[in-house]
Protein backbone atom coordinates (compact mmCIF):
# COMPACT_ATOMS: atom_id res chain seq x y z
CA UNK A 1 0.00 0.00 0.00
CA UNK A 2 2.56 2.42 1.08
CA UNK A 3 4.71 1.99 -2.72
CA UNK A 4 0.99 2.66 -4.47
CA UNK A 5 0.80 5.75 -2.61
CA UNK A 6 4.29 6.74 -3.11
CA UNK A 7 3.90 5.93 -6.98
CA UNK A 8 0.81 8.13 -7.18
CA UNK A 9 2.38 11.03 -5.42
CA UNK A 10 5.37 10.75 -7.22
CA UNK A 11 2.93 10.71 -10.34
CA UNK A 12 0.91 14.11 -9.23
CA UNK A 13 3.67 15.91 -8.24
CA UNK A 14 5.53 15.60 -11.87
CA UNK A 15 2.36 16.36 -13.68
CA UNK A 16 1.86 18.89 -11.22
CA UNK A 17 5.77 20.45 -12.03
CA UNK A 18 5.36 19.81 -15.55
CA UNK A 19 2.43 21.05 -16.14
CA UNK A 20 3.43 24.58 -13.90
CA UNK A 21 7.21 24.95 -16.30
CA UNK A 22 3.93 24.78 -19.33
CA UNK A 23 1.85 27.68 -18.10
CA UNK A 24 3.44 30.28 -19.67
CA UNK A 25 3.73 28.08 -23.20
CA UNK A 26 0.81 30.27 -25.13
CA UNK A 27 0.65 31.08 -28.79
CA UNK A 28 2.80 34.37 -29.44
CA UNK A 29 3.64 36.50 -32.55
CA UNK A 30 7.22 38.48 -32.61
CA UNK A 31 9.17 40.82 -35.19
CA UNK A 32 12.99 40.86 -34.93
CA UNK A 33 16.36 41.25 -36.42
CA UNK A 34 19.80 38.81 -37.39
CA UNK A 35 23.30 39.00 -37.82
CA UNK A 36 25.36 36.23 -38.89
CA UNK A 37 29.05 35.83 -39.53
CA UNK A 38 30.38 32.59 -41.32
CA UNK A 39 31.95 31.58 -44.93
CA UNK A 40 30.43 31.46 -48.50
CA UNK A 41 31.97 28.81 -51.10
CA UNK A 42 30.52 29.25 -54.24
CA UNK A 43 31.17 26.00 -56.64
CA UNK A 44 31.52 26.62 -60.27
CA UNK A 45 31.99 23.70 -62.88
CA UNK A 46 35.49 23.94 -62.80
CA UNK A 47 36.61 26.18 -59.90
CA UNK A 48 35.66 26.56 -56.40
CA UNK A 49 35.86 30.08 -54.39
CA UNK A 50 34.90 30.74 -50.44
CA UNK A 51 35.55 34.03 -48.65
CA UNK A 52 33.92 35.23 -45.57
CA UNK A 53 30.26 36.58 -45.37
CA UNK A 54 28.34 38.29 -43.28
CA UNK A 55 24.07 38.34 -43.27
CA UNK A 56 21.46 40.64 -41.27
CA UNK A 57 17.52 40.67 -41.48
CA UNK A 58 14.38 41.02 -40.19
CA UNK A 59 11.75 38.25 -39.48
CA UNK A 60 8.30 37.75 -38.00
CA UNK A 61 6.11 35.11 -37.01
CA UNK A 62 4.54 33.05 -34.32
CA UNK A 63 5.71 30.78 -31.56
CA UNK A 64 3.26 28.53 -30.60
CA UNK A 65 4.43 25.94 -27.29
CA UNK A 66 6.20 23.44 -30.13
CA UNK A 67 6.73 24.83 -32.84
CA UNK A 68 8.10 28.09 -34.41
CA UNK A 69 6.81 29.08 -37.80
CA UNK A 70 8.35 32.16 -39.42
CA UNK A 71 8.90 34.67 -42.50
CA UNK A 72 12.39 35.78 -42.87
CA UNK A 73 14.68 38.44 -45.39
CA UNK A 74 18.41 38.17 -45.44
CA UNK A 75 20.69 40.07 -47.30
CA UNK A 76 24.09 38.20 -47.70
CA UNK A 77 27.46 39.83 -48.29
CA UNK A 78 30.63 39.20 -49.02
CA UNK A 79 33.64 40.70 -51.22
CA UNK A 80 33.09 39.26 -54.67
CA UNK A 81 28.64 38.73 -54.64
CA UNK A 82 25.55 39.68 -52.64
CA UNK A 83 21.88 38.43 -52.58
CA UNK A 84 18.75 39.18 -50.74
CA UNK A 85 16.83 36.35 -49.59
CA UNK A 86 13.31 35.79 -48.48
CA UNK A 87 12.61 32.58 -46.71
CA UNK A 88 10.15 30.36 -44.98
CA UNK A 89 11.03 28.63 -41.71
CA UNK A 90 9.58 26.16 -39.27
CA UNK A 91 11.28 25.44 -36.43
CA UNK A 92 10.71 22.00 -34.06
CA UNK A 93 11.25 23.05 -30.01
CA UNK A 94 13.17 20.68 -28.49
CA UNK A 95 11.63 20.18 -24.64
CA UNK A 96 13.85 21.48 -22.07
CA UNK A 97 14.20 23.79 -18.50
CA UNK A 98 16.84 25.99 -18.82
CA UNK A 99 17.93 26.58 -22.07
CA UNK A 100 15.46 25.49 -25.24
CA UNK A 101 17.23 23.92 -28.20
CA UNK A 102 15.78 23.52 -31.65
CA UNK A 103 16.16 22.58 -35.44
CA UNK A 104 14.83 23.92 -38.50
CA UNK A 105 14.46 23.98 -42.22
CA UNK A 106 13.79 26.88 -44.82
CA UNK A 107 12.67 27.27 -48.17
CA UNK A 108 12.70 30.31 -49.62
CA UNK A 109 14.01 32.15 -52.82
CA UNK A 110 17.30 34.54 -53.82
CA UNK A 111 16.88 37.33 -55.95
CA UNK A 112 18.93 40.59 -57.00
CA UNK A 113 21.78 39.36 -56.54
CA UNK A 114 25.60 40.42 -58.24
CA UNK A 115 28.54 38.93 -58.49
CA UNK A 116 31.76 41.33 -58.62
CA UNK A 117 34.13 39.86 -61.43
CA UNK A 118 36.15 43.08 -61.43
CA UNK A 119 35.48 46.67 -59.58
CA UNK A 120 33.43 48.14 -62.42
CA UNK A 121 31.81 44.45 -64.19
CA UNK A 122 29.07 42.92 -62.50
CA UNK A 123 26.69 39.95 -62.90
CA UNK A 124 23.34 40.03 -62.44
CA UNK A 125 21.87 36.61 -60.98
CA UNK A 126 18.77 34.77 -61.79
CA UNK A 127 15.81 34.19 -58.86
CA UNK A 128 16.45 31.14 -57.41
CA UNK A 129 15.27 28.47 -54.98
CA UNK A 130 17.08 28.82 -51.90
CA UNK A 131 17.38 26.08 -48.58
CA UNK A 132 18.74 26.26 -45.26
CA UNK A 133 18.83 24.03 -42.33
CA UNK A 134 19.50 25.24 -38.79
CA UNK A 135 20.02 24.44 -35.23
CA UNK A 136 20.12 26.92 -32.08
CA UNK A 137 19.52 27.46 -28.87
CA UNK A 138 16.76 30.47 -27.68
CA UNK A 139 17.13 32.43 -23.99
CA UNK A 140 14.52 34.15 -22.86
CA UNK A 141 14.93 37.40 -21.34
CA UNK A 142 12.65 37.24 -17.79
CA UNK A 143 12.60 40.90 -17.40
CA UNK A 144 11.54 42.18 -20.86
CA UNK A 145 9.02 40.32 -23.45
CA UNK A 146 12.34 39.73 -25.78
CA UNK A 147 14.34 36.13 -26.51
CA UNK A 148 17.88 35.92 -27.83
CA UNK A 149 18.45 32.79 -30.52
CA UNK A 150 22.18 31.90 -31.37
CA UNK A 151 22.23 29.67 -34.40
CA UNK A 152 24.26 27.75 -36.83
CA UNK A 153 22.72 27.86 -40.29
CA UNK A 154 23.66 26.53 -43.25
CA UNK A 155 22.81 27.88 -46.80
CA UNK A 156 22.23 26.05 -50.37
CA UNK A 157 21.10 28.08 -53.58
CA UNK A 158 21.52 25.58 -56.53
CA UNK A 159 22.51 27.73 -59.58
CA UNK A 160 23.21 31.42 -58.14
CA UNK A 161 24.90 32.34 -60.49
CA UNK A 162 25.84 31.91 -64.37
CA UNK A 163 29.01 32.53 -65.23
CA UNK A 164 30.09 31.79 -68.66
CA UNK A 165 27.64 29.45 -69.71
CA UNK A 166 27.85 27.61 -66.52
CA UNK A 167 25.47 27.32 -63.50
CA UNK A 168 27.20 27.83 -60.31
CA UNK A 169 26.07 26.98 -56.55
CA UNK A 170 26.02 28.48 -53.55
CA UNK A 171 26.76 27.10 -50.11
CA UNK A 172 27.04 29.61 -46.79
CA UNK A 173 27.77 28.85 -43.32
CA UNK A 174 27.44 31.09 -40.28
CA UNK A 175 26.72 31.44 -36.68
CA UNK A 176 23.84 33.90 -35.83
CA UNK A 177 22.40 35.85 -33.42
CA UNK A 178 18.58 36.51 -33.51
CA UNK A 179 16.36 39.22 -31.31
CA UNK A 180 12.98 38.47 -31.29
CA UNK A 181 10.57 40.71 -29.49
CA UNK A 182 7.63 39.14 -28.37
CA UNK A 183 3.63 40.54 -28.12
Amino acid sequence: MKLKTAGLLTIISVLGVSGAAHAEDTIAFYVGGNLGLGGATLFAEHDTESAGAISYGAMFGVDIPLVRIEAEYNYLDNDNFNTNLAMANVYLKLPSVVVHPYIGAGAGVSFDGKMHVTHHTHLNAETAPAFQGMMGITFDIPVAPLKVDVEGRLLYIPDAFEIFNSSSDLLQYEARVKLRLMF
